[in-house]
């Protein structure tokens, strides 16, 4: 048992993903076969964890394959194991992986501040689109999660069965990381250049929340208190920002997307983070929506 799976068997990810014939129920009682129509189902207790059914040709995987492609990044001591997560009913899968500093530009440094960073691994169970791999990193002086700002470094994950080529792919991804991770710091250091007043940023969150131009009656109390609380988190020296850059104006989305709990609202912590984990989440789009923004106010 390698380090991959010792990890995933104490997340108990160590399961397999099964297809079980789906059937429906007569009129008249009997049980009979749906053609061409699966579950998927987890091995270790029966649970069916595909949102919908899935035809023959759907290929099966689950986390210990999902993860076997990158094995030798841990190998050679460039990663480790560090969490895993099951999201949307145990649908949506994600293990993440702790990248060595030691091994980074500036010791993984963006901008000249202490970053933290995580390749992470996705899959949505019956949800099509292959599995895929990104960084996810981690502002440590506010606690912040980053998790579509190093956008070049997404990947698919692919295990052709030949050792070698294996490597090699591994590797290959390791060079693409490593540069996303040097883009991502030469891209907030461009905001950081970038001088962002009170009423820009304020026109800026507008934007994002898609409230420009509306009156104050017309915007939704959620809406209005999360595009406060944004605000508010654009000077907010305790997570240092200083209300100044487009820097400031980027850890403010990204302190709203892993901080801010709307009162008396559903979303868990869980589904927050899935949201931001997701590239289809509201809260990934968010942060890419904001990186494009910021780029278009900086010019590049």
């Amino acid at each position: 048992m390698n380090a991959i799976q010792e990890f995933l068997k104490t997340k108990s990810m160590d399961y397999d993903v099964l297809k079980e014939q789906a059937t429906r129920t007569n009129g008249d009682g009997t049980t009979v076969k749906i053609d061409n129509q699966f579950h998927l189902v987890r091995s270790s207790d029966q649970k069916v964890i595909s949102p919908s059914t899935v035809s023959s040709r759907y290929s099966v995987t689950n986390p210990t394959k999902m993860c076997d492609p990158i094995s030798p990044l841990v190998a050679e001591g460039w990663i480790r194991p560090d969490n895993g997560f099951l999201f949307k009913d145990d649908s949506y899968e994600v293990v993440s992986f702790e990248m060595n500093s030691d091994e980074l530009e500036d010791g993984g440094n963006i901008a000249g501040e202490q970053w933290k960073h995580w390749v992470s691994l996705h899959n949505h169970q019956g949800g099509g689109g292959g599995l895929k791999g990104s960084i996810t990193s981690f502002r440590v002086v506010c606690a912040n999660t980053a998790a579509a700002a190093a956008r070049e470094a997404c990947f698919s994950i692919r295990h052709t069965g030949d050792i070698d080529a294996n490597y090699k792919w591994a590797i290959d991804q390791w060079q693409k990381l490593k540069d996303g991770i040097r883009k991502l710091s030469e891209r907030m250091t461009v905001f950081g250049e970038l001088e962002v007043s009170p009423s820009d940023a304020l026109e800026a969150l507008q934007t994002l929340y898609g409230v420009e131009g509306l009156a104050a009656d017309d915007i939704s109390t959620r809406t209005a208190n999360e595009l406060e609380f944004a605000m508010t988190e654009f000077s907010n020296p305790r997570r240092g920002t200083f209300g100044k850059t487009g820097l400031d104006l980027f850890n403010a989305i990204t302190a709203t997307n892993s901080h801010y709990a709307p009162k008396n609202s559903k979303e868990t912590k869980e589904k927050r983070l899935a949201s931001l984990y997701d590239v289809n989440g509201s809260r990934f789009k968010l942060e890419a929506s904001a990186v494009s923004l910021l780029e278009t106010m900086a010019g590049v």
